[in-house]
This record gives structure tokens, sequence and C-alpha cells, in this order.
């Protein structure tokens, strides 16, 4: 006989989901992920992800109204050459929360293909809210993606 999941079953599988991926590299560009409930995954919540190495145009994204509970590493990700908002979202820990400091975490290294460096990324952020966080600045919700301790450098952000 066959046993259902149980809940701790569930929750253990969704916290180590990688949720929502959008690669502008190739497929989309002027992507909206706006209005959703991310709960109980483990990280890319979304990630949005783009490439300008050769003479592609930059693609664009905005990451609007969302919601994200209970992430194991961190809620949002970028890589590469993005360009991004992210606006007006809200980030509430849960259990399974490691880092709660962190809510975002932005891959801007230019050594991931040294043959075949990226342009920096252009984020902009606003109106982001954590309990976890409520005095830090926008800006220090954001982190470096291969260290934790470094906020995202200053050559990454767009102020409007």
């Amino acid at each position: 006989m066959s046993r259902w999941p149980s809940n701790t079953d569930w929750v253990s599988a969704s916290l180590e989901s990688i949720f929502v991926l959008v690669d502008l590299e190739q497929f989309a560009y002027n992507i909206s992920v706006h209005h959703n409930l991310f709960a109980t995954n483990g990280q890319r919540n979304p990630q949005i992800a783009a490439s300008h190495a050769d003479s592609t145009p930059l693609r664009g994204a905005e990451v609007i109204n969302n919601v994200a509970y209970n992430w194991v590493r961190e809620t949002y990700n970028g890589i590469k050459s993005t360009v991004v908002d992210i606006r007006d979202n809200y980030w509430k820990q849960g259990p399974a929360n490691s880092t709660p400091n962190i809510a975002m975490r932005f891959e801007v290294s230019p050594f991931l293909e040294p043959d075949n460096p990226y342009d920096p990324a252009s984020i902009f952020v606003d109106g982001n809210f954590s309990f976890a966080m409520p005095a830090q600045s926008q800006w220090n919700m954001l982190r470096s993606h291969f260290s934790i301790a470094d906020t995202l450098p200053t050559t990454h952000r767009r102020f409007s």
C-alpha cells in the first residue's frame, strides 16, 4: 500500500525548490513578475538572469508587489547584466529562513566567464519591506552573491 506524503514531507521538498527562473538572455524581455505569493521555497523567488555579452540589447524586468514567506537562502536572485526594478515587495520570515538579514542577492561578478565579460547590472530598489530589516536602507537588503557581507556595488545601482 502506498503512503501519501506527510505535511513535513511536502515542506521538506518545497524548501529545496527553486521557484521562478526567468532567463532574459535568449527567451524573454520586458518581464513583469507582480502580485505573487512565494511561500516556503529555497530561493529564486524569482531569479532574473540576463546577458549583454555581445551586441544583444539589455533586457528589462520588474519585480513588483510580491510577498515572499519562509525562504531558505534569499528571496530574489539576479544574475549578470540584468536591468531590473524591484519595488514594493514584502518579505516575511518563517521557520526555514536561514539568512534573516538577506532578502535579495545579486551575482554581479565580471569573472563568471573571463572570455565573455558582462556589462554591469542596473538595479533600482524602492518600497520593499521586511520586519527583519525595518531600519535598513533598501540597498542594505541587497547583497553580493559571492559575499553576503558585501552590499551591492554602487556601479550596479540605479536611483530612478
